[in-house]
């Protein structure tokens, strides 16, 4: 008998550490002693953009002819292929080459103020201070004697040329004219007023095509002044034609 009320406390006494292990486990709640912890976050992403644009150089030696406040944008520049273009960031360097029409693309930049560069054997080099913007493409289109690159698209059309643009402050006014690319240059840009409207005005030498413009600013912190670009609507289309 002693034997068995012996078994039958053992019994009772395992019973009841049990019980207090499954009660100290489940804790308050249901969620055990386990503490909360915090929900494990992924590596902060660094952040980057992108800048793309058109490399031009001088085809000939000369300065675009100047006649009553107005300056004809010279046709003597050309893409400047394989051309070595590099932006340095802190102590990131990212490099690419522009391709037989000028143009280049740096992805997965580092955001800050950057050094860009373009250099290539016989021509001068390029060296400007360029703002990279988180998620974001800055366009950069410049030619090696500092002037800048604007763009005007016809729309539907495979070649851009023959397009009259004019870029006009006060009575300062400069007439380009743009190549397949849609490209035009745009001399003396830096020598007009920043803070003041600038007016740009694009009209094709083909009637199909309706009259573009835009206005925009230069502002005196800006490292790499860019122009918008201008896309001239077709004047007879399928989507302005009712059915």
């Amino acid at each position: 008998m002693n034997k068995d009320m012996s078994r039958m406390n053992k019994q009772t006494l395992f019973g009841w550490l049990m019980a207090l292990i499954m009660l100290l486990s489940a804790g308050c709640g249901g969620k055990g002693l386990t503490p909360d912890l915090p929900p494990i976050q992924p590596p902060a992403q660094a952040s980057k953009g992108s800048i793309e644009g058109y490399i031009y150089a001088p085809a000939e030696q000369g300065s675009p002819a100047r006649s009553a406040g107005t300056v004809e944008a010279a046709a003597n520049y050309a893409p400047l292929s394989e051309a070595d273009v590099a932006v340095i960031c802190g102590s990131s360097s990212i490099a690419t080459k522009t391709n037989a029409d000028g143009y280049y693309e740096l992805d997965d930049v580092p955001v800050g103020i950057c050094s860009f560069s373009a250099t290539k054997a016989g021509h001068a080099p390029l060296n400007k201070k360029i703002e990279v913007k988180n998620n974001e493409t800055t366009t950069f289109m410049v030619t090696t004697d500092g002037n800048i690159l604007g763009k005007a698209l016809l729309e539907m059309a495979t070649d851009h040329s023959g397009t009259l643009v004019t870029i006009r402050q006060d009575n300062n006014a400069i007439i380009a004219n743009t190549n397949k690319h849609g490209i035009y240059v745009i001399p003396g840009l830096l020598n007009y007023s920043t803070g003041e409207q600038i007016y740009i005005e694009a009209q094709s030498d083909c009637n199909y095509y309706l009259t573009a413009s835009v206005t925009f600013q230069i502002d005196s912190n800006m490292f790499s002044p860019s122009v918008p670009d201008l896309e001239l609507l077709q004047l007879f289309t399928n989507k302005y034609i009712s059915k």
